[in-house]
């Protein structure tokens, strides 16, 4: 257990965010997009190009993992990977509505065939609005911006099944809220943290729930201001399990496994937790169960409380970024 005083590092109050998360889920997900919907000139599209950086990219990741039946592309650059086509839905996604790569992005599909939507509190893509008619879709003001997660998620969510894209999932939504409110991710994530203190985390989990294992990973850099590290199995047995033999630090393994995965990944985590092990390197072990969105959002936010309670033990604010300030700074104003 972190000390009482510990939770004074927290200046903005992050855990207030965490606690609330079932709140966020249930009222992102109730919010009526109509309006949206009527000013996109095609309600159908194809192919979904999301823009986003961050905090404000992982839940089209996630989003990815849980929707079999809409084709979602994430965007981490400046420029779009590909030609963009009037079959195409661009969501530009920012927090903060000012985000550089992002900004260009928008700046580029406003010149393209593709239909746009920006899902943000606004900034600078809000400018001129106006005048266009592209729809913004407001997320709540207040948030630090990668503790909006669950908002962004269910926002994009309840879009997405606005545009017919796929059918309602109020029955998971549900399935969510009553296991987010009956289930004590703190203690696990504050009991977790003590094991990864002073270690390097190392997250591992099966490739169809990657995003997971990655949110962690810059949860642990941003929250705890920690170095940390996340690969899907099976392609970390083809290299990275001979790294643990003259790896000169120390380290903690997080091994997360679903119900769903493959018998022969199973196999595989048994032997690798042997091998590891063989190092002197400690392995913890989470299995999710239950739906797919009770397991993607059961395991992120079990990280995010791990986080949170690293950085308490590191003496760290969990909300304070100051080396990105830094560097967006010393990048100086985009135009």
């Amino acid at each position: 257990m972190v000390a009482d005083d510990a939770y004074s590092y927290d200046t903005n109050d992050q855990r207030s965010f965490l606690t609330d998360v079932a709140d966020d889920v249930k009222s992102a997900y109730k919010t009526d997009h109509s309006e949206a919907v009527e000013t996109l000139g095609n309600p159908d599209p194809d192919r979904v190009v999301v823009c986003g950086m961050g905090g404000s990219a992982i839940a089209p990741d996630l989003l990815s993992v849980y929707l079999d039946d809409v084709d979602i592309e994430t965007n981490r650059y400046y420029e779009f990977q590909s030609d963009l086509t009037r079959d195409d839905l661009v969501i530009i996604s920012s927090y903060s509505g000012n985000t550089e790569e992002v900004i260009n992005c928008y700046r580029k599909a406003r010149r393209s065939p593709a239909d746009v939507a920006i899902i943000s509190t606004g900034g600078r893509l809000a400018d001129g609005l106006d005048e266009t008619r592209v729809p913004l879709i407001e997320l709540p003001k207040g948030y630090i911006p990668r503790a909006a997660l669950p908002y962004a998620f269910f926002t994009f969510l309840n879009f997405f099944e606005s545009l017919d894209l796929t059918p309602r999932r109020h029955r998971d939504v549900n399935k969510l809220i009553r296991y987010l409110r009956s289930h004590d991710l703190e203690s696990h994530g504050e009991e977790l943290s003590t094991k990864l203190d002073g270690n390097l985390p190392v997250i591992y989990t099966t490739d169809p729930y990657y995003p997971v294992a990655y949110r962690w990973e810059t949860q642990l850099n941003e929250n705890a201001k920690t170095l940390a590290k996340s690969r899907a199995y099976s392609e970390a047995n083809h290299n990275e399990i001979c790294g643990y033999r003259n790896y000169p630090g120390t380290a903690h393994v997080v091994m997360i496994s679903y119900d769903d995965d493959h018998s022969r990944i199973r196999k595989r985590y048994d032997i690798t937790k042997d091998v590891i092990k063989d190092e002197g390197v400690g392995v913890t072990e989470i299995r999710m169960k239950g739906t797919t969105l009770t397991k993607l959002f059961g395991a992120v936010l079990l990280g995010d409380w791990t986080s949170y309670y690293l950085a308490l033990r590191y003496e760290e604010d969990p909300s304070e970024t100051k080396e990105i300030d830094d560097l967006k700074d010393r990048m100086g104003k985009f135009i």
